[in-house]
């Protein structure tokens, strides 16, 4: 429920769940061993990426092909939420990409 709740940008749901319910923000995750911040990012769920890191997720986790949320957000196409994670720092983790991190 979780993920799908950010799937769909239900920030309502996300936030009940987080809240009330004690689901950590990193803690579920899709088939895709995607995180809720992956899955939002894959989807251009903006608002939702934005408020997941507002919450802690950690742009730095991968699913499973070794996708990072920058990554995802490149290949997304969605401009709005790679200048969210670069403002947030969430430089590429791939050795084959130029690191954006201090």
């Amino acid at each position: 429920m979780f993920i799908a709740a950010a799937k769909v940008g239900n920030v309502k749901g996300v936030r009940y769940l987080l809240d009330k319910c004690d689901v950590e923000v990193d803690g579920p995750v899709s088939s895709e061993k995607r995180t809720a911040l992956l899955c939002s990012v894959a989807h251009s769920r903006v608002h939702m990426v934005e408020y997941l890191l507002a919450r802690g997720a950690d742009h730095k986790r991968v699913d499973e092909e070794g996708r990072d949320a920058l990554v995802l957000a490149v290949l997304a196409e969605n401009q709005s939420t790679i200048k969210l994670l670069v403002r947030h720092r969430a430089g590429l983790v791939n050795n084959r990409f130029l690191l954006l991190e201090r």
